[in-house]
């Protein structure tokens, strides 16, 4: 610590024997997650100063949850030092927070004794859908807040429960929004009721109760080739964010990647020398897909250039520290970055849009649906068969003119 700070003494005064270990084991904690030497000087400096601010209110350290982190950011907004001019948070708010993360980390804040825990219905149902339906974490997160939600207005006693109690906790949930939306309410609670049935805690068939949401008649929006090759030429090679968002916007174009199988993908997935690349889909279905040779060279100029070097089995990164694995909504910001960067008008800024146009390109291109609904990996052929509805070309070929009305 001496050797990055020479204020050291100015601040040190003010904080206990205790408190100075405490920030010089936070100085080593962020070293650990690949801080550089800057950041690591700021953060301190912002951890010192929390522990003053603590030390001049009277609360602990471990009093620094979020509530404290709260009231400092309270502080620092009445002197005017919580938010840049353009809306971000200051450094000293930051290293607020990661201080306080680091605390939460090393076991130095208790858990909060007023979290409410999940119900043990919930937690067995979790551990159910993920063992008989390979559901993701985040799949099963927002299954979670509906039922929830439906627990707490029928109550945990479920072999009380009826159709109308339950049509009516769905209606009175969903009259506030969309037709999308109304699918993610009635699909959790379908499904939990499947969960009670096999788990014989309520008569089969009640699951039947709940009302279905006609399916979207939307068309599929989508780029055409051209403009999907702009914006891949768009992407920069010579920075690290332009590399990465060149790989991602690769895989997605290309092969018609999910934003989640990008964000997922591992170097074990990708076999070099046959030049293939192993994708687990939804339910746990592996497919194995042809590696094209310009997103084979687009992940490797990202991995040997621009990937940080550490020792992790994702691919893709996080571009600051600490260096994590990207999260689905990374992918979708990449693929938006790189639309604008190419100026093209999309309809979406979206990661789903490129594979949208990567099965109409497919079906132009004169593949059958079977075959697109191999490289997408859809489960049955109905999905794929709404990519058909967007082929007008080929739609005026099989047309009839309606009876009794001359053809245009």
């Amino acid at each position: 610590m001496d050797a990055l700070f020479k204020d050291n003494i100015k601040l040190d005064r003010y904080l206990s024997d205790a408190q100075r270990e405490c920030v010089e084991h936070f100085g080593c904690w962020l070293r650990d997650k690949h801080f550089s030497r800057g950041p690591v000087q700021r953060h301190v400096r912002a951890a010192k100063r929390v522990l003053c601010w603590a030390n001049y209110t009277g609360i602990g350290i471990e009093d620094l949850n979020s509530t404290g982190i709260a009231r400092y950011a309270s502080a620092l907004e009445a002197r005017g030092k919580l938010r840049y001019r353009n809306g971000k948070y200051t450094v000293a708010f930051k290293g607020a927070r990661r201080f306080a993360a680091f605390l939460s980390e090393a076991g130095m804040i208790p858990e909060s004794a007023a979290a409410v825990e999940r119900p043990a219905l919930l937690e067995e149902f979790n551990n159910w859908m993920r063992s008989h339906r390979g559901i993701t974490e985040t799949t099963l997160d927002g299954y979670g807040l509906i039922i929830e939600c439906l627990l707490r207005a029928l109550g945990e006693e479920v072999e009380c429960y009826d159709s109308k109690k339950l049509r009516d906790f769905v209606l009175n949930l969903v009259k506030r929004y969309s037709t999308t939306s109304t699918k993610k309410i009635t699909t959790p609670v379908r499904m939990f009721l499947r969960f009670l049935v096999a788990t014989k805690r309520c008569r089969v068939g009640l699951e039947a109760c709940i009302p279905t949401v006609p399916a979207s008649r939307r068309l599929p929006s989508y780029l055409p080739v051209d403009a999907i090759e702009r914006i891949i030429a768009a992407c920069p090679k010579t920075t690290q964010v332009g590399a990465r968002d060149r790989a991602i916007v690769l895989l997605l174009a290309r092969l018609g990647l999910r934003a989640s199988d990008v964000a997922g993908l591992k170097f074990s997935d990708v076999n070099w020398e046959q030049g293939t690349i192993t994708l687990l889909g939804k339910n746990r279905r592996e497919a194995r897909l042809p590696l094209p040779s310009d997103v084979g060279n687009a992940l490797l100029r990202y991995i040997t250039r621009w990937r940080p070097k550490i020792n992790d089995e994702m691919i893709f990164l996080t571009t600051v520290a600490p260096f994590v694995a990207i999260r689905r909504h990374i992918v979708g910001e990449a693929a938006g970055r790189a639309i604008e960067r190419a100026g093209v008008d999309s309809p979406s800024h979206g990661a789903h849009i490129f594979r949208h146009s990567a099965a109409i390109g497919m079906l132009r291109a004169g593949a059958s649906l079977q075959e697109i609904g191999l490289i997408l990996r859809h489960a049955s052929i109905e999905a794929t068969e709404r990519y058909a509805q967007v082929d007008t070309d080929l739609l005026r070929l099989v047309v009839r003119p309606w009876p009794g009305v001359e053809s245009c």
